[in-house]
């Protein structure tokens, strides 16, 4: 079997990291290279990477100075020799078999990219699934498709919820050859995404729930405060689809809602926080999609 290389951001996650790492050795599919990525932990990450470093040969510990998941996904990237990348929060878990799973998809579909359902736990320790299989909407997006195909989807809510974080995937490492994600954490993965989904010819996808999300309540997703810099990319990252779409001649009017939800969020969050010109910038666009909607 092809190796895979599971790139693991170690960033302070050492209450959670042992349960991560022993989700990954204990997968069924064993030709891994595990890249531990940590980029400037003042927790004991660094201590437990090691650790685990020494207990199996398969793991590299990499460090970096601090500099956010963007840079530190493209890093793990560059140092892979695997057929195949997946990249893996260290407060996450994957179910035993998932790895072995999606690279079977792989290989019977012929796909460049495999998806599976991830399903998320809180700090409560409450399990929260984005997928029911018995909704046919849902159960309809399992099989492989094109990436054409796969853009006509985009108009099914649950494509934002399922595909568009960059964990929890197997991808062709070659997909990534002119592809990195941006310097910061900001957004990062809605801004590159879309971008593999294109390069890739065919992506395969179950409905079987293989990652395990951890939510923590201090973690940028959560917290109650705006971060500008996240809803401004969020729309950006719609505002580029949009331009990029037009050229390739797919009509992207689905996308307006979406594009018009994420101003929406990116003009209140800077009214809370006093960025005036994402403000500004945000209404600009608002109401110029208002004037000329169809």
């Amino acid at each position: 079997m092809e190796k895979i290389s599971i790139i693991v951001l170690t960033y302070n996650v050492g209450n959670y990291l042992r349960s991560c790492l022993d989700s990954i050795i204990e997968q069924t599919y064993q030709n891994l290279e595990i890249l531990l990525v940590d980029d400037g932990s003042t927790d004991d990450s660094i201590a437990i990477c090691e650790e685990y470093r020494q207990k199996d040969d398969r793991i590299r510990v990499i460090q970096e100075k601090n500099s956010g998941a963007g840079p530190v996904r493209n890093l793990g990237v560059s140092v892979a020799t695997g057929d195949y990348v997946m990249f893996i929060d260290g407060d996450d878990t994957l179910d035993s078999h998932i790895i072995m799973t999606l690279y079977q998809q792989l290989q019977h579909d012929n796909a460049d990219i495999a998806c599976c359902l991830f399903y998320r736990i809180d700090d409560d320790g409450l399990f929260y699934f984005y997928s029911d299989p018995h909704n046919p909407e849902h159960s309809a997006l399992e099989g492989c498709c094109s990436s054409t195909e796969w853009l006509k989807n985009e108009t099914r809510p649950v494509i934002g919820q399922i595909f568009y974080q960059a964990w929890g995937k197997l991808f062709k490492k070659s997909l990534f050859k002119n592809i990195e994600y941006p310097d910061h954490s900001y957004g990062d993965d809605a801004l590159t995404g879309w971008k593999l989904y294109l390069t890739a010819n065919k992506i395969t996808y179950t409905n079987e729930p293989g990652y395990c999300w951890r939510m923590r309540s201090n973690s940028i997703t959560t917290s109650k405060k705006p971060n500008i810099r996240v809803l401004r990319n969020n729309a950006l990252a719609i505002q580029n689809k949009v331009q990029f779409y037009s050229l390739l001649g797919i009509d992207p009017q689905f996308l307006r809602k979406r594009w018009l939800k994420y101003l929406q969020k990116q003009v209140d969050g800077a009214k809370m926080t006093g960025h005036l010109k994402d403000q500004q910038d945000g209404l600009y666009k608002i109401t110029v999609l208002n004037k000329y909607k169809h």
